[in-house]
């Protein structure tokens, strides 16, 4: 299954450095979860007030796989560390 996470962050939040921590976080994270089996960040490349400022993908072998990701350590870390920065989020769940 893949599991979409649009995010916007306040004004300057997302910058090289923390892109760079994102992904470092996310590969932990695919280390670490046995059903997480890839993932992939974006970042928005065109300024529209629709657009968010990342994509996140996650894929997971089963839709059960979700809520072991989601209450991961390192995923519960992550989600902590980005709270206070966080403007939007929007997530989507499909096969």
């Amino acid at each position: 299954m893949k599991h979409y996470v649009l995010l916007n962050f306040e004004e300057g939040f997302l910058d090289e450095e923390f892109f760079s921590v994102m992904n470092k976080a996310f590969s932990d994270m695919q280390e670490a979860i046995a059903g997480m089996t890839g993932f992939e960040i974006r970042k928005n490349i065109v300024e529209r007030d629709s657009n968010a400022d990342v994509m996140l993908r996650v894929d997971l072998k089963e839709k059960e796989d979700l809520k072991i990701y989601l209450e991961h350590p390192l995923h519960v870390e992550f989600a902590q560390m980005i709270a206070p920065h966080k403007v939007k989020m929007t997530t989507f769940d499909c096969e």
